[in-house]
């Protein structure tokens, strides 16, 4: 074993800059002030990255079990054998929403986040409609149809409703999924299917057989395994297109793209959905905040058709809407209102979830005695060294013994049996720092930089500047001592199998670059210069990573920046349209063979400067002509054909260097093909590419 435990500032700050040095390796500069203040942009939170959130994952409510509402009558006898263990509890907002759907009968929004059993919220009450069917389950027909937006989600479910429906002693319910990925004849599908679980472990293949069958079936090795686990699958799911044409499964798993395509084709439409017309029952659609604006309105027409297209009234279906992403309690009116709008359906609840408290879990927090103060805690914590797990635990007392009383240190290794997780346990799990750290969390999550700042947390008012800002020195304290909490927290657990002390997630927060941009006047209250090359002249003002039309520091023209990711030759970019600037379009398509798109620099080529310093001769290309930029109710851009002198500058415009192929006619731009500096022109690339990465 190791004490080299999880780092949570490393976690969380070595993503982002790794994430920076990528940007700055993919998008080279050979401005090195362009290069500086860039760099110096993305390092600010809030561009493409934000500070680190710390959500708290302490245990949803727990409430009845799928057994006890078996006894109720509320369920089918049939669903204790599918939900195993059956005698488990199922969380408070499971219960509600079962009993919603079955008993009342209501359209639901189930509104919890991730790790809190949304699947269940829907699954149970579609299994047991299809149970109560009886004897009419013969039928072909699809009863309910599950949503998905892509295709990544629909594959887990799957793997869900594998496990699920071969737990059947005899196969009622069959289930099928319509994607790219579902092909068409039954022996394509087959070997597919092969494929697929070749590439599983045999532990997940094991999960799909009961006891009984494990114990009967010869399933030594892996091969036979594979086998075996067709033979069930193919039991209880319709693998091929085809099979879903002759007989449409009961439930289907499809997403929104491949649903619009199978309502428009004649095949699919007559012979999944209007062979369901007197079965349909119940839609789900999972992850609905993705279905917002113009995607939203789509998205509803879509179900609109699919309710003609199975023969459905109004309120004559049951719909269900999962998120982990609607807000909090105060927006379930609008949540409300965006499910009716989507679904065509009323919705009357929204269902969310509710976690115990830290003294519901762990009991009453102790007072600490008065040798232990919060502020010597959190010096302690900021600078302590925690001993390897392979350490006795006289070693962890000791190391603990400034942050925890010695009766309870004392107690804890009389209960913890030499086991460092139990010990760590009963140590802390009535600790008052642990129990304000959970009750915090469990309020909504958190940026890694409130919590680290809280005088709740810590008990003690961090030193303020006059402006009312934290001293960074304390800051600096507080994020070490944050760390090292929640290291003993996670370690901490009472059983090998149960949560952690403190169940934490830790988000990261990245979004893409969708370009950056420069202000063309050098002589720019915000440009940046790099100390290193002082000497350099500064060709560009403020950078910009949204997009700008004038600068906020001296109103001048900012332009869309590029390089070359060869040489790192910095251009800007602009469209011109009856001498007015406009934005460049975004897709790179419709760059090429723009005649209004006009590739620039600010000055000349910092590979003509570099050259003529070294007595090197210059890539063969076309001589510059020029770009003026003039103010006349708003910038405008005129092009001249002359050639670009760096030395004639007039007040109130700008001459930029025009850049263009050397068989350019005319006054017509173009997205330059090749980079004037170097020289490269890629075949099936940009030469000059834009800042705009996907995350």
């Amino acid at each position: 074993m190791t004490n080299q435990y999880l780092d949570p500032i490393a976690a969380t700050e070595q993503p982002r800059e790794n994430f920076i040095r990528h940007l700055m390796t993919a998008y080279p500069l050979r401005d090195p002030h362009l290069r500086y203040g860039l760099k110096k942009q993305l390092e600010q939170p809030g561009t493409v990255w934000q500070h680190p959130y710390l959500e708290g994952s302490q245990p949803y409510r727990a409430a009845s079990s799928v057994s006890n509402l078996v006894s109720q009558g509320i369920l089918h006898p049939e669903m204790e054998s599918l939900f195993q263990p059956s005698q488990r509890s199922l969380y408070e907002h499971q219960e509600k929403a079962v009993e919603t759907v079955i008993k009342d009968k209501q359209n639901i929004v189930v509104a919890t986040g991730t790790g809190s059993g949304k699947t269940e919220c829907f699954l149970i009450p579609m299994l047991d409609m299809l149970l109560k069917e009886e004897e009419n389950l013969s039928l072909s027909g699809v009863r309910a149809l599950i949503l998905y937006p892509m295709n990544a989600l629909v594959n887990d479910q799957v793997k869900r409703l594998r496990k699920l429906l071969c737990r059947q002693e005899t196969v009622k319910i069959r289930f099928g999924f319509y994607t790219t990925r579902t092909e068409t004849t039954p022996k394509n599908a087959e070997e597919s299917l092969r494929r697929e679980l070749q590439a599983y472990e045999g532990k997940e293949l094991q999960e799909l057989f009961t006891a009984t069958e494990k114990k009967n079936s010869d399933l030594s090795t892996k091969d036979k395994l594979v086998e075996a686990a067709i033979a069930k699958i193919t039991a209880i799911q319709a693998i091929s297109r085809e099979e879903i044409w002759e007989k449409p499964p009961h439930i289907l798993v499809t997403n929104y793209s491949m649903l619009e395509h199978m309502l428009i084709r004649p095949k699919e439409r007559q012979e999944v959905f209007a062979a369901s017309q007197n079965t349909f029952k119940m839609l789900v659609v999972d992850e609905a905040h993705t279905y917002s604006g113009s995607t939203g309105s789509e998205v509803s027409m879509l179900l609109e058709r699919l309710k003609v297209a199975v023969g459905v009234e109004k309120e004559q279906l049951r719909c269900i809407a999962t998120s982990a992403s609607l807000g909090d309690k105060s927006v379930d009116p609008q949540v409300l209102k965006f499910a009716s709008d989507l679904f065509g359906e009323p919705f009357k609840q929204v269902i969310r979830g509710d976690r115990v408290t830290a003294t519901e879990r762990l009991g009453q927090s102790y007072s600490l005695p008065s040798e232990l103060s919060n502020e010597e805690i959190f010096d302690y914590l900021s600078i302590i060294e925690l001993p390897s797990q392979d350490d006795s635990l006289d070693i962890w007392q000791d190391t603990l013994s400034s942050i925890v009383p010695l009766e309870r240190l004392a107690d804890a290794k009389s209960k913890a049996r030499g086991n460092i997780h139990k010990f760590l346990w009963y140590v802390l799990k009535q600790h008052p720092l642990i129990h304000r750290l959970i009750n915090i969390l469990n309020r909504q999550p958190q940026s890694w930089e409130q919590v680290v700042k809280s005088s709740e947390l810590w008990g003690i008012e961090l030193p303020v500047h006059l402006d009312g800002t934290i001293e960074e020195k304390y800051i600096e304290e507080a994020k070490p001592a944050l760390a090292h909490l929640l290291q003993l927290g996670t370690l901490a657990r009472e059983n090998k199998d149960d949560l952690p002390l403190l169940p934490v997630r830790l988000h990261l927060l990245f979004r893409s670059l969708e370009g950056v941009y420069a202000c063309v006047n050098p002589k720019c209250s915000g440009a940046e210069s790099d100390p290193d090359y002082r000497d350099q002249t500064i060709k560009y003002g403020r950078l910009y990573l949204n997009e700008k039309k004038t600068c906020d520091d001296c109103n001048s023209p900012v332009l869309e920046l590029g390089s070359c990711s060869q040489c790192g030759q910095a251009y800007i970019f602009t469209q011109i349209i009856k001498n007015k600037l406009k934005s460049l379009p975004r897709s790179n398509a419709a760059l090429k063979d723009n005649p209004n798109i006009y590739t620039l620099t600010s000055g000349v080529l910092d590979s003509e400067t570099e050259e003529e310093e070294n007595g090197e001769s210059e890539i063969e290309s076309a001589a510059p002509k020029t770009l003026i930029l003039q103010q006349r109710d708003g910038w405008i851009g005129l092009a001249v054909d002359k050639n670009f002198d760096s030395t004639t500058q007039v007040d109130g415009e700008f001459n930029l260097a025009w850049h263009r192929s050397k068989d350019a006619e005319n006054l017509k731009g173009c997205y330059l093909p090749k980079c004037a500096a170097c020289g490269i022109r890629p075949i099936r690339a940009l030469a000059i590419n834009r800042f705009v990465t996907y995350v």
